[in-house]
């Protein structure tokens, strides 16, 4: 199976780069919780070190299943995002930014061709206390491009406040108490807060745009130069505060941080973190972030509370002191802004 990938990525590699670019090197397949990637070398002018991308989906579980399913719409379409990125990014003229660049897809085994972007994850860069260089300036430059890609596939649009789907989604995130067998204390006083809160905002409205789905510092490429890539988007239409939130919850509440209670870094550094990217990202004077970022603080507490197992749990007992504290240092920025 690898082989028919690797014939058809050789073909388009010619079409696009012409006959100098030859395969030299092919590595075996790698799989991700979403698709299988192989990575390979090209000689020629325009060679170097690519990836090829097979996406997996509930019905492909296997590689085979997956090329046998010939070309998916998802998988052009994920393609096409690829290039309006990389083109916005180079349109935008900013030299802090990056993108990964796509080379081809090729249908008739449902893969992407991307050449390789050198980099490290952002995740690598924060460190203890406040991380390597200047990490600020990384934050700004992650807002920056959060601000571009938001702008991208119709915008962004303000819709208005929706307390029943507030109350809704709060009710589905209370359910998986149930996977976790447990209510810790500051768990229930959380989702009551939560739901005080969502009953003094109507009238606030927020942005909605497409939305990349997983921001995590994982996700985030820093290269050698410092400028910043994000990798591994899953759009879709969404809010807009969901993306911000997800990645400032990653950085007060990664696991790292939950297993010392907080001390692997000082909060005023995370909080400058946090301004900076928000600032950036256009997002800093928004109503709804702080309700946002109290949710996703919540959200990452039940996760936690429903897939940690076994020994691994004895080190909830002190990541719960740092998620209670940040729970209530949200809520209680939240009763003062919609005061």
């Amino acid at each position: 199976m690898s082989e028919s990938i690797r014939a058809a990525v050789a073909t388009a590699l010619i079409a696009r780069f012409g006959p100098g670019a030859v395969i030299e090197e092919w590595g075996g397949s790698e799989q991700r919780e979403w698709s299988w990637q192989f990575g390979f070398r090209v000689g020629g002018e325009r060679g170097g070190e690519f990836i090829a991308k097979v996406p997996r989906w509930e019905e492909a579980r296997t590689l085979e299943a997956a090329i046998a399913a010939g070309e998916q719409a998802n998988t052009a379409a994920e393609y096409a995002g690829l290039v309006e990125i990389a083109d916005a990014v180079a349109s935008s003229g900013n030299p802090g930014l990056a993108a990964v660049e796509p080379v081809a897809f090729v249908g008739g085994v449902n893969t992407i061709v991307m050449r390789r972007l050198q980099g490290i994850p952002l995740r690598s860069r924060v460190g203890i206390v406040g991380g390597r260089g200047d990490v600020s300036v990384l934050f700004g430059r992650l807002g920056e491009w959060l601000a571009l890609f938001h702008a991208l596939a119709g915008g962004i649009e303000r819709v208005v406040w929706n307390a029943t789907a507030e109350l809704e989604r709060l009710r589905l995130i209370e359910g998986r108490l149930t996977e976790a067998k447990a209510a810790p204390f500051g768990l229930p006083q959380a989702f009551a807060g939560l739901r005080e809160w969502v009953g003094r905002l109507e009238g606030a409205d927020e942005p909605a745009t497409q939305t990349h789905g997983d921001l995590n510092l994982s996700n985030v490429l820093v290269t050698s130069d410092d400028r910043v890539a994000v990798v591994d988007p899953n759009r879709s239409r969404g809010l807009a505060l969901d993306d911000v939130a997800r990645v400032i919850t990653d950085i007060r509440l990664e696991r790292r941080q939950l297993a010392v209670g907080g001390l692997l870094r000082r909060a005023a550094t995370a909080d400058d973190w946090e301004r900076r990217m928000t600032f950036a990202a256009g997002y800093s004077g928004e109503t709804l972030l702080p309700y946002r970022l109290a949710l996703h603080t919540l959200q990452r507490w039940i996760d936690l509370e429903a897939t940690v197992a076994g020994p691994a749990r004895i080190g909830l007992f002190v990541g719960r002191r740092l998620l209670r504290s940040e729970m209530k240092r949200r809520l209680d920025a939240g009763r003062s802004t919609s005061a």
